[in-house]
């Protein structure tokens, strides 16, 4: 008669704080390959599953001295809220865009002469117009009008780009239902997401689509908001591009359920 199979020790795992993920692996001792596939509780602290199994030989040199296997166990304790507050991330950044998609065109032909070639090329005089307020290129003061003495060098004279400020905010959480508000969300546009400190002045965020993937017994959602450039998003256009999410974000449903929007 083959030996029972039995727990052995040696249980690893660990706990995400922020989230309340769980995550362990139940090692076993085995007799018989047949086993691998049917040893083991599909749930631990009440309602945590089985997520996979990895198995392997006992010994590698005696087959006969039976296999160990690892269970591995994933989701989060009964009782608790229905969602936590999660982690965050704010990633920004400088991104050079041509100087042709400059957010202050107007400000560009009024005080620097800007003005557009056949090509669609964005071409300024090698002097500042006179009357001109803008600043001047280094060592050179500012603009001082039409009664200057002197002509100032344009400071855009063979710039071809312009760094632009970027940034996403996600935030990371678990919750035990879909999250049917966040996917209804994509396109809506806040003037600041919670838990930052404050967003540069004529700008706001768009609710870009979520990474939603299930986690043992609950769901782990990331929400994402990009900052607009300088002007803001225009929402007409994104109400008119995401209208799947719009018709959820206004079903009577989940009206009630979306973030607050400005």
């Amino acid at each position: 008669m083959a030996d029972a199979a039995f727990k052995v020790a040696g249980i690893t795992g660990g706990m995400n704080h922020e989230t309340g993920l769980i995550s362990f692996v139940q090692p076993w001792w085995i007799p018989d390959l047949e086993s691998a596939f049917s040893i083991g509780e599909p749930y631990v602290l009440e309602e945590i599953p089985m997520i996979d199994r990895s198995f392997g030989v006992w010994d590698s040199n005696f087959t006969q001295n039976g296999y160990q296997i690892g269970i591995r166990y994933e989701g989060i304790a009964p009782g608790g809220p229905e969602e936590r507050e999660g982690s965050w991330e704010y990633d920004g950044e400088w991104k050079e865009e041509p100087i042709e998609k400059h957010w202050n065109m107007p400000l560009f032909k009024k005080e620097y002469g800007a003005y557009f070639d056949e090509a669609g090329k964005l071409r300024v005089p090698e002097f500042l117009p006179k009357g001109s307020q803008a600043p001047a290129a280094a060592g050179q003061g500012f603009g001082l009008g039409s009664d200057a003495d002197e002509d100032i060098v344009n400071p855009l004279l063979g710039h071809e780009t312009y760094p632009l400020y970027l940034a996403v905010y996600s935030r990371t959480y678990l919750r035990r239902s879909f999250p049917v508000s966040v996917v209804a969300a994509v396109g809506s546009i806040i003037d600041t997401p919670e838990g930052i400190l404050g967003t540069p002045e004529g700008r706001n965020w768009l609710f870009t689509p979520p990474r939603i993937s299930k986690r043992g017994n609950a769901i782990e959602v990331t929400e994402r908001l990009k900052m607009s450039p300088p002007g803001g998003w225009p929402e007409a256009i994104f109400d008119l591009s995401t209208s799947g999410a719009k018709a959820i974000r206004e079903s009577p449903r989940n009206r009630a359920t979306l973030p607050a929007r400005d």
